[in-house]
């Protein structure tokens, strides 16, 4: 009988212990769940966006293309080409913005879209780009000129002019051609959203997209669009703005809006009198789309850096149209500008250079 106690009460025990230690383990599981949850929505609401880096980094090589020297630029910003012209804009132009190349030995064809303030001259021109057969110019007044190459090619100036409003609107620069519409990043808190998009006739349609600062606390005012200004690129219903200061890139798909940052982060600057000063880096220079990728052009010097005098960016970040980073492209000079030529190769211009062209590979991915 004694051993028969002694054997239900260890029974007994045993399974009070199972349960008991069964109890601790549920505790802990939710225990866990709970601060699991807490952590994933503390993540979903946090300003932290996505940030990028690159496992691959590969150095290339780059060629200079002589170019015909009858013609002095004083700052080649932008550049786009077919099989038989090549066009340069000259930012700085003492007199013509654009000159025009032949594509085989870039011999000096003519130049065009006279600097001044009269009536069919310039006071400046932000942009320049290709479009089949057309020719598309982003000049000051808020107006876009469209000429077509072959009039171009044979002395003709057969140009169609779209003026864009500029009430509410202000100064637009730094446009591009997207699909059958344009597009133009915002400058100020005048106007909802990031970019503006207008069709083909000039009339405002709608603005799109947000700045999204990883500083919950900071506010969006005017300096902050100064500081925030982009370059655009597109391709295939895709629209990427990567920022001019600071390392953030942002990809339109659509309505979907996605932002990715590189270590530098947002732009860093110092609001004086409602105008931006900036206090950080360098950022992008140019931003191409092609291929399924994009090419971003990058600079990464602080602009308090005095031993660095050479402008431009001599980095090249390439993503995938989701955003996610593939290589790392490092170049022996430095390019205001890239562009994707017809052949498959990429053209550079160099502000630092009296033979601004270059040209260099990127393997394929």
């Amino acid at each position: 009988m004694v051993v028969f106690c002694l054997s239900v009460t260890s029974r007994k025990n045993g399974d009070s212990s199972i349960k008991n230690n069964l109890a601790t383990i549920k505790m802990k599981i939710l225990i866990l769940l709970f601060f699991s949850t807490i952590l994933i929505l503390g993540c979903t609401n946090s300003k932290d966006y996505s940030r990028y880096d690159f496992d691959s980094v590969e150095k290339i090589s780059t060629t200079n293309i002589p170019i015909d020297d009858s013609i002095l630029m004083r700052y080649p910003y932008r550049l786009a080409k077919n099989d038989s012209l090549t066009f340069v804009l000259d930012l700085h132009a003492p007199e013509y913005f654009v000159h025009v190349f032949s594509s085989d030995e870039l011999k000096y064809h003519r130049s065009l879209f006279k600097a001044g303030q009269g009536p069919d001259e310039f006071i400046s021109i932000s942009n320049l780009q290709l479009d089949g057969d057309s020719l598309y110019i982003f000049g000051s007044g808020n107006q876009i000129i469209i000429s077509h190459v072959d009039d171009m090619y044979g002395g003709r100036e057969n140009h169609r002019r779209i003026r864009l409003p500029v009430d509410g609107f202000g100064f637009l620069s730094k446009g591009l051609k997207f699909g059958d519409d344009f597009c133009f990043p915002v400058f100020n808190v005048a106007s909802d959203g990031r970019i503006l998009q207008f069709n083909n006739q000039g009339e405002f349609m709608n603005s799109f997209g947000k700045i999204e600062l990883s500083d919950e606390k900071a506010s969006i005012e005017s300096a902050t669009y100064q500081a925030w200004r982009p370059f655009l690129g597109s391709s295939g219903g895709v629209l990427v703005a990567a920022t001019q200061f600071g390392d953030v890139v942002e990809i339109y798909t659509g309505k979907k809006q996605k932002t990715i940052k590189g270590k530098f982060g947002d732009p860093v600057f110092k609001n004086h009198n409602g105008y931006a000063i900036h206090e950080g880096i360098n950022g992008f220079q140019d931003v191409v789309i092609a291929d399924g990728h994009i090419f971003a052009l990058f600079d990464g010097v602080s602009i308090k850096d005095e031993k660095i005098t050479e402008q431009g960016g001599n980095h090249i970040y390439i993503f995938d149209l989701d955003g996610k980073p593939q290589k790392k492209i490092v170049l022996d000079r430095r390019f205001i500008s890239i562009y994707k030529d017809t052949d498959g190769s990429f053209l550079g211009l160099d502000v630092n250079s009296d033979n601004p062209i270059y040209r260099f590979d990127i393997p394929e991915m």
